[in-house]
């Protein structure tokens, strides 16, 4: 289930034990491995299960540490555009109350804050600033390969913005 080497007909075990009892793992008419976005929230979630035990309030910790970082880097991506801004550019990345709302729970949009921050920040140490360095490269890459399985058409937004 977490990698999606499974079967998707009602006799599979995997099917009668978790899938039938899940809302969101398909859509009427939308099977499709990479554009079903709550699959790959789903899949990181049972993946998050094997550490917080199942635990709700553990799960949810671990996103708003994601989407803080995600924050953060999109902070140090821009902090040098706004000199002498700083804090109000830190106050509004961190405070605006529908952020602040939609990134403190198990949802999709803290995974999207923090490959949002990881992709940008990625892009402006490479792109921008001309450093390759292993870890530019490698969050870059991993990014990426995320958005892919979460959320892809933010991707496919980015990259049309630049």
């Amino acid at each position: 289930m977490l990698f999606g080497f499974h079967s998707e007909l009602q006799s599979d075990a995997l099917y009668k034990n978790y899938f039938s009892l899940m809302d969101k793992w398909s859509v009427v008419g939308n099977n499709d491995f990479l554009l079903n976005d709550s699959r790959g929230v789903t899949r990181m979630n049972g993946f998050l299960m094997l550490f917080t035990f199942g635990k709700y309030e553990a799960q949810a910790v671990f996103m708003v540490i994601l989407s803080f970082i995600g924050e953060w880097l999109l902070f140090k991506s821009f902090r040098e555009y706004f000199k002498g801004k700083e804090f109000l550019l830190l106050l509004i990345l961190l405070f605006i109350p529908s952020v602040y709302f939609w990134t403190s729970g198990v949802l999709k949009e803290a995974n999207v804050v923090f490959l949002l921050g990881a992709f940008i920040y990625s892009t402006f140490n490479l792109f921008l600033k001309r450093e390759r360095k292993l870890k530019y490269i490698l969050l870059f890459v991993i990014s990426v390969f995320l958005f892919v399985f979460i959320k892809p058409y933010v991707l496919l937004i980015v990259f049309f913005q630049y």
